[in-house]
């Protein structure tokens, strides 16, 4: 099964930190892997893997429909890449970007 991550902001004092998780049943619980520190400030430059499905809808939505924030953010969340309400207003890019050696497609959120 494949499973996807998700960002978490965990609040300790009055500072907010950042992961990259994702859940797993694990015993008829979920458990939450912890995949990657983001640091204080995710957003600075956030780049995942996509498959070429992802890729079509991020281009397709971007090219065809010139979307608001809001809708890009919502076509973000439903492949499974929720960004937190208190980050929303932090996004101010959406890129695709093709690395020709690794012949792999990254979404990159700035």
């Amino acid at each position: 099964m494949n499973t996807m991550s998700f960002i978490r902001c965990k609040k300790r004092g009055d500072k907010k930190y950042y992961y990259e998780v994702e859940n797993k049943w694990v015993n008829g619980k979920v458990r939450q892997k912890v995949i990657k520190y983001l640091g204080t400030s995710p957003f600075k430059q956030r780049r995942r893997e996509v498959n070429d499905f992802e890729a079509y809808l991020i281009a397709e939505t971007i090219m065809k429909h010139t979307p608001s924030r809001e809708g890009v953010l919502e076509v973000l969340k439903s492949m499974g890449i929720p960004i937190p309400m208190e980050l929303k207003g932090m996004v101010r890019s959406v890129a695709l970007e093709y690395d020709l050696l690794k012949k792999t497609t990254y979404l990159v959120v700035k």
